[in-house]
């Protein structure tokens, strides 16, 4: 299948519900997706809206597979992904990556940021180590880094500073993609999904190509910048 005519990643009608306590401690079922279809394309920046208890995690968790449909389907360049053993979908994890909001505790704080990097290559086999150490260099300097900041830990750098090294961190394990990146992602075809709870202008301020509210696990709004 030509992947450039195809969505990047392409959700068809997903449904996930969970079974919670309420006050009463009866067991109710919660709807956190309902129904929902939404494709990115390449080059996108999606920006995902809404408030809390919206669905906007469990979106994000169904396409990293961290969380299984109820029903519907999620393909990544046209190959369904939910039914892959792990030994299929190994290869395709790097290429999904997740930026967490809060960088500080996604970071082990007793390894220094190049250490961090290589960890996530470790299943970059077609590196050889001189190889990862260089692409280290390179991923610092694609989110505007210098090499100093290799040597550094994660407590030794501001909040700013470690959310582009994470954004490192989540290019480190696909070697294959070397796009000239910096930190203006519509320019070069740099492809981030931006899960956001605060509104669609906080969405055109994370440069959004496009934004999608949410509500209620529905899809409500499209509107694009």
């Amino acid at each position: 299948m030509q992947t450039d005519t195809v969505p990047l990643i392409r959700v068809d009608s997903a449904v996930k519900t969970f079974t919670v306590r309420s006050r009463s401690l009866r067991r109710v079922k919660m709807i956190a997706l309902n129904n929902v279809s939404l494709e990115i394309n390449r080059g996108e920046t999606v920006g995902l809206v809404g408030e809390s208890g919206s669905g906007k995690s469990t979106l994000g968790r169904s396409i990293l597979r961290l969380t299984t449909l109820d029903a519907g389907k999620i393909l990544y360049e046209g190959q369904e992904i939910q039914h892959l053993s792990e030994s299929q979908f190994r290869p395709l994890r790097r290429k999904l990556q997740m930026v967490f909001q809060n960088p500080l505790t996604s970071f082990n704080p007793m390894m220094t940021i190049e250490a961090a990097l290589l960890d996530s290559m470790r299943l970059v086999t077609e590196l050889s180590p001189s190889e990862k150490k260089q692409r280290v260099f390179q991923l610092l300097d694609q989110v505007e880094l210098s090499e100093r900041f290799a040597k550094l830990y994660p407590y030794e750098m501001s909040g700013g500073q470690l959310q582009r090294a994470a954004l490192a961190r989540a290019l480190a394990p696909d070697p294959d993609d070397r796009s000239p990146v910096r930190l203006e992602p519509q320019r070069h075809g740099y492809r981030i999904i931006v899960w956001n709870r605060h509104g669609i202008h906080r969405a055109q301020h994370f440069r959004c190509t496009r934004a999608v509210r949410r509500h209620e696990g529905r899809k409500l709004l499209q509107r694009s910048f």
